[in-house]
């Protein structure tokens, strides 16, 4: 049963990504061609249960679930019901550095709808006009603070490309010169891309190596 609905979600995905092919007048075919479930890639399915969170004596709550982050591959599509807690940096902070002061703003949860939520590989290709989204799960929310003590159950499909596909903009897409990556090596691979990003989160096996790991954070 996972795995038709692994197929349909897929399925969904390409064809959404037709659609943000045409709304920015690229032929319908520039991203899903990218791919192709069939050839080697990162997809990833995941289920996430985020367990009540509550303060013991002398010991507060952690501000987040999940520490702020962007999606590292090409779209993700967000299946969230009833709790709150997804929020999103809006577009005006655009500094790579996250300062502690800025106001992020909450995703709200629609059980009848799919959050779609735009990667670093869109940012690639459209030179930046579709903005890897930072996000984070909090603890809090000020609207349901009571969420943050309730447990919290969603899935995700998380959408990469062949791992071959090449991360470079696509030409009539960068109209402004002063665009840049955050990240270093625009023009290598899906695959080299999505490596740099899990030592630069993890480490290196070398740096791993005799290290006592209890737990290793997802993003």
């Amino acid at each position: 049963m996972i795995k038709t609905i692994q197929e349909e979600i897929h399925s969904f995905a390409l064809k959404l990504l037709e659609c943000i092919a045409v709304a920015l007048g690229l032929p319908e075919t520039q991203f899903a061609s990218q791919h192709n479930r069939d050839l080697p890639n990162f997809d990833n399915f995941e289920l996430m249960h985020y367990p009540p969170l509550s303060s013991k004596s002398g010991e507060g709550v952690p501000a987040h679930r999940i520490s702020p982050h962007t999606d590292w591959g090409s779209i993700t599509l967000l299946f969230q019901q009833d709790i709150a807690g997804l929020q999103v940096r809006p577009p005006h902070y655009t500094s790579p550095t996250l300062s502690p002061d800025e106001v992020w703003t909450n995703a709200p949860v629609f059980n009848e709808m799919v959050l779609v939520n735009i990667g670093d590989m869109m940012e690639f290709w459209t030179a930046g006009k579709l903005k890897s989204t930072w996000h984070r799960v909090t603890s809090n929310t000020v609207s349901h603070p009571e969420h943050g003590h309730r447990d919290r159950y969603c899935f995700a499909y998380f959408l990469h490309p062949n791992k071959d596909a090449v991360l470079v903009p696509i030409e009539g897409l960068r109209s402004d010169e002063s665009w840049q990556s955050r990240y270093e090596g625009t023009g290598r691979s899906a695959e080299v891309h999505i490596r740099a990003r899990i030592s630069g989160v993890h480490g290196t096996r070398e740096e791993l190596a005799g290290k006592d790991l209890v737990a290793v954070e997802t993003y």
